[in-house]
C-alpha cells in the first residue's frame, strides 16, 4: 500500500451535510478538506462526536486561496480571525471554516497536492482528506492509529513548541502519546529540551508565546505557493 491511499466511495458517518454545503458554495474553487473534520466524517469516533469542528480547507496555490477569500467577503459570513497561516470565517449553514494559506517553508507545507499536504501533517490520525468529488484520502497508518487512539508522527513541525502544543491538544481529547513518540520528540529537538525545563513546556500559554516569537520576523509572502509552482490538488 502506498503511503497515501484513496477510497473512491467512502461511507460518511457524520458531517456530510456541512461538506455538501461547503463544496456547493466553493463550486468554482480548487480545494479540499483535510485534518480532524475529515477523520470525523469517516470514523465519527466518540471523542470527535461532541466537538464543534472547524473545517480546514486547503488549496493548491495562493490564487485559489485569494479567490475564496473574495467569495466569503461577499457572503453572509463573519470574519473570526485573519493571520499569516489562514483565515477563519463563520458561515451560516456551514459553521466555522478555516481557509489555510498555501505556504511551503521548511517542514511547513500547507498547499499543493493532497499528498503534499498530508505527508507534512504532524500525526497519522490527522492525515486524512476529502476532495470535491467526495473521495477520501488518508495515510496508510491512519486507520490503525485511530482505532488504537495512538499519536504517531509523520513529520515533525518546524518548531518544537507546536509539536508539544499539538500533543497536549490531542491527549486532552483522548488520544494516547506512547513513550516511543515522546522519545522521538526529545531526540528531534535536543537543544529546545536542554534550554527549557519541562515545567515551561507544559502550558499552552508558554508554548504559544515561544511559537509567536520564533516566527515574528519571517516574511511568509516569500514562501507562498503559486499556480505555476503547484500541481492540481485533486488527483
Amino acid at each position: 500500500m502506498p503511503l497515501i491511499f484513496k477510497v473512491v466511495n467512502p461511507e460518511f458517518r457524520a458531517g456530510l451535510n456541512r461538506l455538501e454545503n461547503l463544496f456547493d458554495f466553493l463550486h468554482d474553487v480548487d480545494c479540499f478538506v483535510a485534518g480532524g473534520f475529515a477523520r470525523y466524517c469517516i470514523l465519527n469516533q466518540s471523542k470527535d462526536a461532541t466537538r464543534d469542528f472547524d473545517i480546514d480547507v486547503f488549496f493548491p496555490n495562493i490564487e485559489e486561496y485569494e479567490k475564496v477569500l473574495l467569495k466569503f467577503s461577499k457572503a453572509e459570513s463573519r470574519l473570526r480571525f485573519h493571520g499569516v497561516f489562514g483565515t477563519l470565517f463563520d458561515l451560516s449553514e456551514i459553521g466555522k471554516v478555516n481557509f489555510i494559506r498555501p505556504i511551503k517553508f521548511n517542514n511547513i507545507v500547507t498547499g499543493g497536492t493532497i499528498k503534499d499536504v498530508l505527508m507534512h501533517f504532524d500525526f497519522t490520525v490527522c492525515a486524512a482528506a476529502i476532495d470535491k468529488n467526495f473521495h477520501f484520502y488518508a495515510h496508510k497508518y491512519f486507520s490503525n492509529n485511530c482505532s488504537e487512539n495512538q499519536l504517531n508522527f509523520i513529520c515533525f513541525p518546524e518548531d518544537p513548541t507546536r509539536a508539544f502544543r499539538r500533543i497536549l491538544k490531542y491527549v486532552k481529547i483522548g488520544f494516547n502519546c506512547p513513550a516511543s513518540t515522546m522519545q522521538q520528540l526529545f531526540l528531534a529537538y535536543p537543544q529546545f529540551i536542554a534550554d527549557r525545563c519541562l515545567e515551561n513546556i507544559n502550558t499552552e500559554t508558554k508554548i504559544s508565546e515561544w511559537f509567536s516569537e520564533r516566527y515574528r520576523h519571517i516574511d511568509f509572502d516569500k514562501y507562498l505557493i503559486h499556480a505555476d509552482e503547484a500541481q492540481t490538488a485533486n488527483r
